[in-house]
């Protein structure tokens, strides 16, 4: 930023921004840089092979993007509301209640997502903040760790325990911004970091980039044996999407390559408590009474034809005809099936 401009200039802007994000709004800061023709003929035919390249092409975009974009002129700042869907607090905690750990993957800047959080009730204000805002490798070990023996002090003197977290009135939730997962996803601080998040009951992840947030899903997939849900509604959501074993996208405003990835797609965030907690139940339940159905009906097949090999003394008799063995499944236990489907609410 050109220092230039004055630094009242950008105190004031700095400050009405940190207000603005402190206010649950959406934030930009808006600049200008000048280039005369031959300066932008240059810049856009480098743009123009780094984005063919095969190999290395997010870098050399990167590295494009940084060369136009400094001594920017300062022209203002904006901070537009972002309302919450209809719905959207009680279907976050009809989520928790059924047993579903929730964590937020947001690129907000951290003060936009707590007030977002608390908004929508998935902060709650007797909750303890655990904040990891570090800038190096060293700094980030030490938070973490500082952080998982301060809850393993506290889980001790609290009797409200269910697993591995804290519940209760001494509920934890975890903030960390992007920087912090550059260096824990890149190293060895992984298994670190995946025990503090067991330990809080919610997580809160700000400032994070569409490969973080697929990094975060198999970091949870490769440490648990449970089923992974990723819930997103824009473009930088699809590896997220594509990471988790269940996607749902959310169709609206910011496009649709979330449902394009996704294997269900609903309107609003609130149509999620049917789909997993009333659909998703019944799915469960006819998937398993098919799968149920179908092994015993092979079973009883088979042992009768063992048993009657061995009564025989393997002979080369049949004990059921080629029709009945052909219409076993598609006629004689066809109905029971048929007419439990038919019976099922869907």
């Amino acid at each position: 930023m050109d220092r230039s401009e004055g630094l009242s200039m950008l105190d004031g802007t700095a400050e009405h921004v940190h207000l603005y994000a402190s206010r649950g709004l959406r934030t930009l800061v808006v600049g200008m840089h000048h280039l005369s023709s031959s300066e932008f003929e240059h810049w856009h035919s480098s743009y123009q092979a780094a984005s063919i390249a095969l190999v290395g092409r997010a870098a050399l975009l990167r590295r494009v993007a940084n060369s136009i974009e400094h001594n920017l002129r300062l022209l203002g700042a904006s901070g537009i509301e972002d309302k919450l869907q209809e719905g959207v607090p009680q279907a976050i905690h009809c989520l928790r209640a059924a047993g579903i750990k929730v964590l937020v993957l947001t690129g907000d800047k951290p003060e936009i997502a707590i007030s977002i959080g608390y908004s929508s009730t998935f902060l709650a204000s007797n909750m303890s903040l655990v904040v990891i805002n570090s800038k190096s490798m060293d700094t980030c070990r030490k938070s973490i760790l500082d952080a998982v023996d301060m809850l393993k002090k506290l889980a001790t003197d609290s009797p409200d325990i269910q697993g591995d977290s804290i519940k209760g009135e001494d509920q934890v939730a975890l903030i960390i911004d992007g920087t912090s997962l550059v260096h824990i996803l890149d190293k060895e601080l992984e298994n670190d970091l995946f025990q503090l998040s067991s330990m809080c009951s919610v997580v809160l992840c700000c400032r994070v980039a569409p490969l973080q947030k697929s990094g975060i899903v198999a970091m949870i997939k490769k440490r648990t044996h449970d089923m992974t849900l990723a819930i997103g509604d824009g473009a930088n959501d699809v590896s997220m999407i594509q990471m988790a074993d269940i996607s749902v996208g959310i169709s609206g405003q910011e496009g649709r390559q979330a449902v394009m990835a996704s294997d269900f797609s609903v309107g609003q965030f609130r149509f999620l408590v049917p789909l997993l907690l009333v659909h998703g139940h019944w799915k469960y339940q006819r998937m398993s009474y098919m799968i149920l159905f179908n092994f015993y009906r092979n079973a009883v097949v088979v042992l009768i034809l063992l048993w009657y090999v061995l009564f025989t003394g393997f002979t080369l008799t049949t004990a059921i005809t080629e029709w009945s063995s052909s219409l076993y499944s598609v006629l004689y236990t066809s109905f029971r099936l048929c007419s439990s489907e038919f019976l099922t609410k869907i």
